[in-house]
């Protein structure tokens, strides 16, 4: 992340000018867990497991690390930065 400059709005493509004002958006992503576990009975563990790991194997590790943890950022000029504040959802 560090010495991350972008040259133009992520969301709207203005080009920043030098003294533009800009704003730098970081979202972490992580993944939560309740702590709950559903109950099912061996069988239905063991064959949802067993398909659960065939999907993961197709899948590559960054993928995969991205369910659990992912930053994403974006370069916001003033409107973007404006009209994300008030509609982030």
């Amino acid at each position: 992340m560090s010495g991350l400059v972008a040259d133009h709005c992520s969301r709207c493509g203005l080009v920043k000018r030098p003294g533009d004002i800009f704003y730098l958006a970081r979202i972490i992503l992580t993944c939560d867990f309740d702590g709950e576990l559903a109950e099912l009975k061996a069988e239905e563990a063991s064959a949802g497991m067993s398909a659960e790991m065939a999907k993961a194997s197709a899948r590559s590790e960054e993928e995969l690390m991205n369910e659990v943890y992912q930053e994403l950022y974006f370069y916001l000029c003033k409107g973007c930065r404006d009209r994300f504040v008030k509609r982030a959802f």
